[in-house]
This record gives C-alpha cells, sequence and structure tokens, in this order.
C-alpha cells in the first residue's frame, strides 16, 4: 500500500542511533517476508559501516509502497515514544542492567517503545530480545576499543610528525619539490604490494579511517599535500572496476566545496543516469554528516547546446546540480563533451577511457582548469589505443623520478614535432641554434611550459584492492565469506574472456584487432635514463639550411650537411663505438618521416646514441647524410630495400660500400623485422631515453597479429609524435635487422 504517515523518529539518524543496530534489526525481522514481498531490504546490522541508522532512514523515506501490517507498527511505535511518560513498566525485567561500574544512562523514548511494541508482540524465537540487547553492548563496547585504538594511534602519529617537523628545522636537506611516487614525504600510508599510490602525508582522520579503505584516503586527502605548495592537483588513476573510487571521490569533493567557497567541481561521465548516481552519493554524504543544511538547491536542469555548424540542430543537455551556501557547486554532465564548455571549476572525469568522444571531452575539459583549478581523471582501460591510455603513461612518466642531465649538457626539449620548433637536440654542445631562430631562452621556455601536468597517479588493480581490504568489506556489507582466491575467480569466469578480465580487473590495456607488439611493461624495462643526440629537420629547413639542390654547387652543399652532422652528432664519431645504424625512408615533404637510427652495440645490448628525422623530398640530402654516416661511423652495420622509393639510394650505397651494405627488400622481411624487434623488446635488449616519450609510443604502436603461418605486422597510431607512422620503431627494427645479418662488422640497413 502507498504511505499515508509521515515519520519523525524512525526517519531522524540521531533518534535511531541510541536504539541499537540489533534490537532495530529485531524489529525489521517481525516483517521480514512482508517488507521483502515490496522489495525492501533493510540493512544488515553486522555491517561495519558507520553509515547504518542512515541506511535505515534511507530504506523508511524511498518512495516504495509498504506492508500495511509495517505502517502500523510503525504507527503505533512512535506515538508510544512520543507519550513516553505512559509507558507502562512491564518491560523492566528485560531492560538492560546498569553496570556496576557506570551511571545508568537515560532510556532513550524510542528504544523503551520497541522495546514494549516487541514483548507485546512475542516470537517463537528464544531470547530474542535479551539477544539484541547484548549484541548492541557488545558493538559498542567494540567500537569504543576501536575509537580508542584510532585516537592512539593518532596521538603517535601526530608525535611522529611533530618530532619530523622538529628534525627537518635542523636539516640542511631540501624537501621534495612535488609529491610524486619516488619523492616520500615524512608520513605516509604504506602502498601494498602492487599498488602504485602517492607517497604523500596522509592525515589520520578517525572518520576516513572508519568509512573508507586505503586507496580511497589517498584519493580524498593526496591532493592536500600540494595543494599547500599553491600547485594544481593534476591526478590520474588507472584502477579496477567496482572498489569505490568513484564514491570516494563524491566524498572528497563534497567536503572540498563546503571548505571552499565559490569554487565548483565539475564532473562529468560516460553517460547520464551515471552522473545522476554520483549526484545522489553527493546528497547522501551531505545527509550523513549533516550538511544539508548547507545545500541550498539541488535537483536537475535543461542547458542548451549549439550546433558546430550552420545548419545543424540545438541539443538539450540534461545535467545534475547542488549549490551550496558558500556559492560552491557540484554539477554533474551526461556523455555530452561540450556540456561543460560555459562553466569553470575543478574537473573529474569519470570512467574517461569509455568515453565516446574522449578527445573532444578532454578538448573541453582541460580548458575549464585554466585558472588554477584541479583535474582528475579515473577510469578503467578500454583498450589500447584511447587517450585515457596515453595520458596514463604521461603520468606514470611525469611521476617518476626524473631523467638526470649530465653538466654541460642542454636541457632537452619537449617534442620533435613542437609548435615554432624544428630542431631538437639533446646532449649536443653549447652554442646549439634551431633553424628558425629561436634562441636559448626560448628552448628553455618551450621547456617549462610544456612539462607534464601530471602530479599524482595511482594504478590500483582488483588484486591491490582485495589487499586494501576490499573483500573484507564485501563479506560484511553483503554477509558473505568470500575468500580472495574465489572472489577473483568468479570474476574471472564472469569475464568470460581474458581480455576483458585484463582491462576491467587488472589495468591492462589489450588490443581491439590486434595486440601491440609487447606489453606496455615490457617498454618501460628498454627506457633508460641517458642523454641522445636528436634532431628533427622539416623540408623548410633544409632548404634554408643547405640551399636547394643544385648539381653545380654539390660540393658546397653536401660541405654543409657534413659540418652540420658532424657538431649535431659529434659524439658518434669518437673512436670505440659500434654502431647499427637503421633508415627509413620518407614517402613525401608532407607525408612520413625519414628516420636514421643509430645503435651503439654494447654487449648483447643496442643502445640507441643518435636520433635523425626528416620530412623532404630532397633525395640528394638524404643521400648525402646516408653516406657520410657509411662513411664516417666507427664499425658501423649496413643494409638497405632494394623496392620502392629507397631503390636508388641504396643500390648508390651498395656500389660505393659494398663490403658495409646489404640490400634488402623491406616488403618481403618484414615479417622477420617485426618478429625480431619483437623479441629484442621482449627481453629489454633494445634500449632507448626515458625523456623520449614518442620513441616509446612509436614502439608501442605497432601492432601484431598471427595468420596461421607467420606474424603480421601494421601500424596503429603515435599520439606523441602524429607525423610518425612507426617510422621511428620501423628504422629501429632496421638497425637490429643490421646487427642480426652483420657483414665484416659494418652494415646498415634502410627501408620504406
Amino acid at each position: 500500500m502507498r504511505r499515508t504517515l509521515t515519520l519523525q523518529l524512525f526517519t531522524n539518524p540521531d533518534a535511531l542511533r541510541p536504539v541499537g543496530r540489533h534490537l532495530l534489526a529485531a524489529f525489521f525481522n517481525r516483517f521480514h517476508q512482508d517488507l521483502a514481498a515490496c522489495n525492501l531490504s533493510p540493512p544488515n546490522p553486522d555491517t561495519r559501516t558507520p553509515h547504518y541508522f542512515t541506511q535505515v532512514v534511507t530504506m523508511l523515506k524511498s518512495p516504495a509502497p509498504w506492508p500495511e501490517t509495517f505502517e502500523q507498527a510503525l504507527l503505533a511505535v512512535e506515538q508510544m515514544a512520543q507519550t513516553r511518560a505512559g509507558i507502562p513498566p512491564a518491560s523492566a525485567d528485560i531492560l538492560p542492567k546498569p553496570r556496576t561500574d557506570t551511571a545508568a544512562e537515560t532510556l532513550s523514548p524510542l528504544r523503551a517503545a520497541i522495546l514494549l511494541w516487541l514483548e507485546t508482540h512475542p516470537t517463537d524465537i528464544a531470547r530474542e530480545i535479551e539477544n539484541a540487547i547484548e549484541a548492541d553492548r557488545l558493538r559498542i563496547e567494540e567500537d569504543k576499543r576501536s575509537e580508542a585504538q584510532l585516537r592512539e594511534t593518532e596521538l603517535r602519529e601526530q608525535k611522529l610528525s611533530e618530532d619530523a617537523l622538529r628534525i627537518d628545522s635542523t636539516s640542511a636537506e631540501p624537501a621534495p619539490s612535488e609529491p610524486c611516487i619516488d619523492q616520500p614525504s615524512t608520513l605516509h600510508l604504506p602502498t601494498w604490494r602492487g599498488a602504485i599510490l602517492p607517497s604523500v602525508k596522509i592525515d589520520s582522520d578517525h572518520m576516513l579511517a572508519q568509512c573508507f579503505m586505503p586507496h580511497q584516503i589517498h584519493w580524498i586527502q593526496a591532493e592536500e599535500a600540494i595543494r599547500t605548495s599553491d600547485k594544481s592537483i593534476f591526478a590520474l588513476a588507472e584502477k579496477s572496476i567496482r572498489i569505490g573510487w568513484t564514491y570516494a571521490d563524491a566524498f572528497k569533493n563534497v567536503r572540498k566545496r563546503l571548505r571552499h567557497k565559490k569554487r565548483d567541481y565539475l564532473f562529468a561521465t560516460k553517460d547520464y543516469p551515471s552522473a545522476l548516481e554520483y549526484m545522489n552519493l553527493c546528497k547522501e554524504f551531505a545527509d550523513l554528516h549533516d550538511f544539508a543544511r548547507s545545500i541550498v538547491s539541488y535537483g536537475e536542469q535543461v542547458v542548451t547546446v549549439e550546433p558546430e555548424k550552420t545548419g545543424g540542430f540545438t541539443e538539450e543537455i540534461k545535467m545534475g546540480y547542488m549549490k551550496f551556501d558558500n556559492g560552491s557547486r557540484i554539477i554533474a554532465f551526461s556523455a555530452h563533451p561540450k556540456a561543460m564548455s560555459v562553466y569553470g571549476g575543478d574537473v573529474g572525469l569519470d570512467e574517461f577511457a569509455k568515453h565516446p568522444n574522449a578527445e573532444l571531452l578532454w578538448e573541453t575539459a582541460q580548458g575549464r582548469v585554466t585558472w588554477g583549478y584541479d583535474m582528475a581523471v579515473w577510469s578503467a582501460h578500454d583498450g589500447e589505443d584511447t587517450l585515457f591510455n596515453q595520458l596514463a603513461q604521461e603520468a606514470r612518466a611525469a611521476c617518476g623520478p626524473p631523467p638526470p642531465i649530465p653538466p654541460g649538457d642542454p636541457l632537452p626539449l619537449a617534442h620533435p614535432m613542437g609548435e615554432g620548433l624544428r630542431v631538437r637536440v639533446i646532449g649536443s654542445g653549447e652554442g646549439e641554434e634551431s633553424l628558425n631562430s629561436l634562441n636559448r631562452q626560448s628552448q628553455i621556455a618551450n621547456l617549462k611550459y610544456r612539462k607534464s601536468p601530471w602530479n599524482l597517479y595511482y594504478r590500483v588493480t582488483l588484486v591491490d584492492a582485495i589487499e586494501l581490504g576490499l573483500l573484507d568489506v564485501i563479506n560484511r556489507v553483503q554477509g558473505t565469506r568470500f575468500t580472495a582466491e574465489q572472489f577473483i575467480a568468479d570474476c574471472q569466469s564472469r569475464s568470460r574472456q581474458e581480455e576483458i578480465f585484463q582491462q576491467s580487473y587488472m589495468c591492462n590495456p589489450q588490443g581491439s584487432a590486434a595486440g601491440n607488439i609487447v606489453d606496455w611493461s615490457a617498454i618501460e624495462r628498454c627506457r633508460y635514463d641517458y642523454p641522445i643526440e636528436r634532431v628533427h629537420l622539416e623540408a623548410s629547413d633544409v632548404t634554408q639550411q643547405f640551399g636547394a639542390f643544385n648539381p653545380c654547387g654539390y660540393d658546397t652543399r653536401a660541405n654543409l650537411i657534413h659540418q652540420f652532422l658532424r657538431k649535431h652528432f659529434a659524439r658518434l664519431f669518437q673512436a670505440g663505438g659500434r654502431y647499427r645504424l637503421g633508415f627509413d625512408v620518407a614517402a613525401s615533404g608532407q607525408g612520413d618521416l625519414a628516420v636514421f637510427y643509430i645503435d651503439e652495440f654494447k654487449g648483447s645490448v643496442l643502445w640507441l646514441r643518435g636520433l635523425l628525422t626528416v620530412r623532404t623530398e630532397d633525395w640528394d640530402f638524404l643521400e648525402t647524410v646516408l653516406f657520410f654516416f657509411l662513411k664516417n661511423l666507427p664499425s658501423v652495420q649496413a643494409a638497405g630495400d632494394e623496392t620502392g622509393l629507397g631503390q636508388e639510394i641504396c643500390w648508390k650505397a651498395a656500389q660505393h660500400f659494398s663490403s658495409r651494405f646489404l640490400p634488402v627488400n623491406f616488403s618481403s622481411k618484414k615479417s622477420d623485422l617485426g618478429f625480431a624487434l619483437m623479441n629484442q623488446l621482449a627481453v629489454a635488449e633494445k634500449r632507448f631515453p626515458r625523456s623520449e616519450q614518442d620513441i616509446a609510443s612509436d614502439y608501442f604502436a605497432l601492432r601484431k597479429a598471427h595468420n596461421g603461418t607467420k606474424w603480421v605486422f601494421s601500424e596503429g597510431r603515435n599520439l606523441h609524435n602524429p607525423v610518425s607512422h612507426c617510422d621511428i620503431a620501423w628504422a629501429g627494427a632496421l638497425a637490429t635487422h643490421a646487427h642480426t645479418e652483420r657483414r665484416c662488422e659494418v652494415g646498415a640497413m634502410v627501408g620504406w
């Protein structure tokens, strides 16, 4: 039946708390079957959550119909509680006796009324009421012990913190500038095996410890350590599904809005129902902590988004909102990437990998935080080619140890294809000048402002979350007895495909049609902190620096090219090195890169030492560069592609350097090249610098598939260097092939 009364005491958590969990549960159990028929399920009194009484209130406030017998009982109990003085002492023999060492507490009106109702409506369950009272007494004592232990821990941590501050005040060592993974601060929560949590100071908080797991507490509080240094937060989390990340984010941002006036939070997720669920969580947290009085308005509204093109249709976008009395707001948006474009504030992107238009959403979202606001992105993976996976790689690299730059070396610039910068040299001498006349100060400024913004990075798999207490919470809340092995096995069974399990639960992105050549973990093992010599030239740079090709001025032009190479790749020409060169030929001056990829062979490992990339149709320039390297690099191995655009250059190289150059048909050898490179990457025998993110991304963009007889390799996207369609990676593969097919300890390889 529909509800016909308005409850007062049963919908007040403060009135329910003195009653006790188990006594309330005994009352609800009298209507177990009737409530189940109406799809009403009272919360479990044995749960460890402190939200039990709020959950009861939520159930009793829900609009669902309830049994008539249940309504009559609620009405009778409330009437008895409101006329507390008229309750007869018939139930005195079952009321809890006061302990001899404490003063008896005054019995609450609602508790006394429920006790009387239970006594006058007996069941066949022996000592039901006495057992409920005893269970509540034990629970109260247990909570008091837990509170005392937490308080003791707080005091101990406070003392340690004070001691640490005294030590820091007399120490000459500077404090870490950023709370990234490898910069531990004085106090921090332990990072469990496998989980990656920022090593930042986490304040002890009794309520947080009771309500949240360690990885949730990190997400809630870690940014506070960075904010003290007046830095904006850029946080990213690779995480398993269903481990409470969005739940913790809702609490964090309710608290944050209450602490900071006129500071909005813009939350975007994959669809509108998910956005509404987030707003419901925010409302529950506000109610739970008695902050509802701070909410000025709460609900949904519709905004109009204008069409991007003339003749398009305007769209009406729904959004949920919550406005506080200090002027701050929480606004939750649907999947429409333009919905938040008129707002500014902190931004949270939930399940970003699954967003249908992630690139446009990021374009919109990053602009919302321009005025010093914070950005947070979290998601399970949904493929290897997603923007989220690229951002995760950036965050992982940014929050690791910075690559050391040896004294005297110039600062590495951010990207070989950076705006307005056409030459990028790492590890060259002083006096370096870019070909478009950018001075040294401009290069340093370019590095400063193109630095990665990420300063908090998390990675928490399902296994990590279980170690952090997830399964304990599930078993308490659901009344189950899962073991870790059983729970993980169930998740694997439901996933059906290993690809789904790895992406959803283990933070491992998987390919859709074809897998990556190796896992990202293998790529990471190939990345080391060391400088290389690197240059990129556009067609206009070649013409500006060396002039257009003219047969009459061939020698003069060649000398200029030789001087340029000796200046920018000086270290390569020092005696003692054994080099393997891979040359991938560009299709045109506007398309792919021509790449000279130069490895040094040391032991069983190939170390990238020099990289020259060019976009040009000037075949004389490419030939001159190749011939110079073949003639002057010590102990270089050579080979070349007999087909395609590189045919003429390779034929000439074979004629002039017959002992150093091995012609190879790239088209027919592509599978062999990819297979050899795959094996070399898998065992980390191919090395390249950590600071060169686009090189790692180029290798990672290579795809492999097996057609039943051999491996077939193809190219994916490199978001860190869009003009390279795995050209750098294939040049590296050619250098590897030149090494394995060496002739007289000299060789190189050219491909198209």
